[in-house]
């Protein structure tokens, strides 16, 4: 008697095992999912952010050209000069595009 029943706690705790294992790696794939998805509309952001900027100083430099002044260039440099510090170069346009164009293949 004894036998019967631990042969039957070990047939459910292997059912319940079974079911588990698969609920276990979708959570975990699902979380992943969605990190990746915060991810790329962070990035979404940024690009749109960064395009802003661009087109910002394309309209100063503009503006500037007609004025005879210096162009986008020399206006950096004083940029980096009174921030003390230089852009990393990490984020370019062309960097975070590839980015997102990788984070969605996956």
């Amino acid at each position: 008697m004894e036998k019967i029943l631990m042969i039957e706690l070990i047939k459910a705790a292997t059912g319940i095992v079974q079911a588990l294992i698969p609920t276990i790696g979708a959570i975990f794939i699902g979380k992943r999912l969605i990190k990746n998805q915060v991810l790329i509309e962070s990035l979404k952001t940024a690009l749109t952010d960064l395009n802003f900027m661009l087109i910002v100083e394309q309209i100063y430099c503009e503006q500037n050209r007609e004025s005879k002044l210096t162009g986008k260039n020399l206006i950096r440099q004083k940029a980096k000069e009174e921030a003390g510090y230089a852009p990393s170069g990490k984020f370019s346009k062309s960097k975070i595009v590839t980015k997102i164009q990788s984070l969605n293949k996956h």
